[in-house]
Parts: structure tokens; C-alpha cells; sequence
């Protein structure tokens, strides 16, 4: 997929841009290697002395994962929609029948992962979009856009 795709008169990443209607921003990247951890998986938890930390396994997921982030740096204002394509081939079992993958756990990982490699705060995110597809193997396509408001 396209580092950058934009439809406008500005460079992404290096301006607000002029803010027209109908401009689309658009960062596209995809992150090979397999699906983080599920949320079960992502922290240990020291009741004693009061620390959460990621899991060895979170922790391995994150580092592997950021180098393939495409950089981005999109003003502090805008609001932005996200869109997660999961991909593998284990969705099915042998017999046809839907194995009980949830991508509601891995959406929390995959999410800091990117935003903490931007600097940026998630709660930017005002629409996020995932969705499974059958591929040869596991990864993850994210497009991030500039959100429009109605």
C-alpha cells in the first residue's frame, strides 16, 4: 500500500493544509507479522505494589510492529477516522464453520502502538472501522484519514 495518498494543494505531515471541502487525507501502511495479543494478554498487574505494565508477549508485538508505522504528522486539531483490515486464513476451521476471533481485543494494542510512534493522543479518533478478510497470511492493513464532519 501508498505512503502517502492526498487529494488537494497541501503535503500531508507537512502543514495544516488549506482545509477545503471535499480534500482527502489519507495515510496507508500494513503491518506484517501477525495480530498482537488479545486483551486478556496485554498487562501483568502487581496488586502489591500498584503497577500495570504490558506482558512480555505485548511488549515483543509493539516492538516488532512499530518500524513497519508509516510516519505521521497531521495537525493537533483534526479528528480522525482509522480503518483496521485484519487478515489471515485462520478465520475458518478445516470444516468451513467461523472460528471466534474477536477484533475488539486486539484493536486497543494495535491502537497505542501507532499513536505512541506519532506522539499523538487516540482520542483524536472519532470513527474507527475494523474488519476481518481471508489472505494468506496474518496482517494488519490500517488507512488512516482525516475525519469529516457533518
Amino acid at each position: 500500500m501508498s505512503d502517502y495518498n492526498y487529494r488537494g494543494n497541501s503535503i500531508p505531515g507537512g502543514g495544516v493544509g488549506s482545509g477545503r471541502v471535499g480534500e482527502t487525507w489519507t495515510l496507508s501502511f500494513t503491518l506484517p507479522g501477525g495480530f498482537p495479543p488479545g486483551v486478556n494478554k496485554l498487562y501483568d498487574i502487581n496488586h502489591l505494589s500498584r503497577s500495570v505494565r504490558l506482558t512480555d508477549q505485548a511488549a515483543l508485538w509493539k516492538t516488532r510492529a512499530i518500524p513497519f508505522i508509516k510516519p505521521c504528522r497531521w495537525p493537533d486539531e483534526w479528528l480522525l477516522k482509522l480503518t483496521l483490515v485484519y487478515e489471515s486464513d485462520r478465520w475458518l476451521y478445516k470444516n468451513g464453520r467461523l472460528r471466534r476471533i474477536d477484533l475488539d481485543g486486539f484493536l486497543k494494542l494495535t491502537i497505542d502502538t501507532m499513536f505512541s510512534k506519532w506522539g499523538m493522543d487516540d482520542s483524536r479518533l472519532v470513527e474507527i472501522s475494523c474488519s476481518k478478510v481471508h489472505g494468506p497470511r496474518e496482517q494488519i492493513r490500517v488507512i488512516l484519514q482525516r475525519a469529516e464532519l457533518i
